[in-house]
């Protein structure tokens, strides 16, 4: 099973962002808190933030 995540940008289509294949399944729909998303994978948890203040 594999555990990708896409992040994509709106704009007139769609834009991929970024693109990462964690190596492990996805557990759970991604939690969207201020400017950083949160990600629960098999036996771990990510938080993904933008670089830019």
């Amino acid at each position: 099973m594999r555990g990708t995540l896409t992040v994509l940008r709106l704009r007139d289509t769609l834009e991929v962002v970024a693109e990462k294949d964690r190596g492990e399944p996805i557990m759970a729909i991604p939690a969207f808190v201020d400017d950083t998303i949160y990600v629960r994978a098999g036996r771990h948890l990510y938080a993904f933030a933008s670089e830019e203040p």
